[in-house]
This record gives structure tokens, C-alpha cells and sequence, in this order.
């Protein structure tokens, strides 16, 4: 019984050979097992490392983040800036920059002598501290002007009395008539169609 192996291809060798009968290689006298159960050794087991990120790129930002900060933006933008457009659009007013401020005192004579009770500066405080002004002069012409933010927009127009402490007027380029209530009891004027927007007389 062969009790020796070849070193090279693992073949039984007999008892005594000094070459493997199969191969021709020589024989190892000390060769009592199969070449591939002598020379076997464990093969070293590598785990491959994680993917290391690329060197210069940023994390990228989760896309309902992005979403989210463009409707912050836009939100805060809103607050800030529609109240003041949806306040012009309320009066119906075209407010145009003429860069010239107008005469506050031209074509207004001492109203407590003027025949029409209208004639005068009238005044309120508006929104975000907004000033906005109705001067009516003697010769049936008209400023509507609003001063923010260290600005002055003006708008002129015409007027006219459609009865007793009733008025109506136009500003240039517009189509519509807004009317305008004299109250003396207040000393105040208004628009019919926004009564709380109450003007007082400065002059």
C-alpha cells in the first residue's frame, strides 16, 4: 500500500520509488501525504475598505431642503413687500416718480377764506409709516403724492364738485372717477369707497 505521495502532482508513490510513476519527479523520502494537503496553507482573507468620498465635493444638499429655503425666501419677500402694493392698488391710484416735488403752497390761497372748503393740503398717516397727501388748488387741478422710505411719488389730476360737500376726481392717465366725501363736522375728507381712510387738513 502506497503510503508516500509525489510533491509535485500528489500521485501515490510506492513503497521504495525514488520517482513518481506518474509525473517523474523525485521523490522526497519523507513525502507520507499528498502534496496538495502538505503544501496547502489558509488563504489570508481581505475585506475591501468603503469607498472613501472624492476629495473636493461637497455632501449634496437634500433637494426638499433647497425647496424648502426658496419658499422662506419668497414668504418673507411677500410680507414685506405686498402690503405696501396691495395698498396703492386699494386706493386705485397710479403713483408715478416725477423726481420734482411739487409746490405744497402754489395756487392756495387762506382756506378759511377759500369758496370751495376742499382747497387745501390733506394728510394721513398710512401703512409702514407711510405719508400720503390730496392737494386741491383753487384752479380745479390736483396732487395725490405719497412719501416712504425717504421717497416722494407724485400723481396729478383734475377735480370737480358733483354737490354739497361731494367731489370727484381723475388722475392723469387713469380712466376712473374716485369720489371724495368733505365731512365738516370732522374736518376730515374721505373715499366713498374706503371710508376709513380718513385725510385730515394740514393747510
Amino acid at each position: 500500500m502506497a503510503s508516500r505521495f509525489c510533491d509535485q502532482c500528489g500521485a501515490p508513490v510506492a513503497e521504495g520509488s525514488q520517482f513518481c510513476e506518474n509525473c517523474g519527479a523525485a521523490i522526497n523520502p519523507d513525502a507520507t501525504a499528498p502534496a496538495k494537503q502538505r503544501q496547502g496553507t489558509p488563504v489570508p482573507v481581505t475585506s475591501t475598505p468603503p469607498p472613501t468620498p472624492m476629495p473636493g465635493k461637497s455632501p449634496a444638499i437634500p433637494l426638499p431642503f433647497i425647496v424648502g429655503g426658496i419658499i422662506v425666501i419668497l414668504i418673507i419677500a411677500a410680507v414685506l413687500i405686498l402690503p405696501a402694493i396691495l395698498s396703492d392698488q386699494e386706493s386705485g391710484k397710479e403713483i408715478r416718480n416725477t423726481g420734482v416735488t411739487p409746490s405744497i403752497t402754489t395756487q392756495i390761497s387762506d382756506t378759511r377764506t377759500s369758496l370751495d372748503p376742499i382747497i387745501g393740503i390733506w394728510t394721513r398717516q398710512a401703512e409702514y409709516e407711510n405719508i400720503e397727501k390730496y392737494q386741491f388748488n383753487s384752479d380745479k387741478t390736483l396732487v395725490f403724492s405719497v412719501e416712504y422710505f425717504n421717497q416722494h411719488e407724485t400723481a396729478p389730476g383734475t377735480w370737480k364738485k358733483e354737490d354739497t360737500n361731494r367731489y370727484s376726481y381723475r388722475l392723469i392717465g387713469t380712466i376712473n372717477d374716485f369720489i371724495i366725501i368733505y365731512d365738516p363736522t370732522r374736518e376730515v375728507i374721505y373715499e366713498v369707497d374706503s371710508p376709513n381712510r380718513v385725510y385730515k387738513r394740514v393747510i
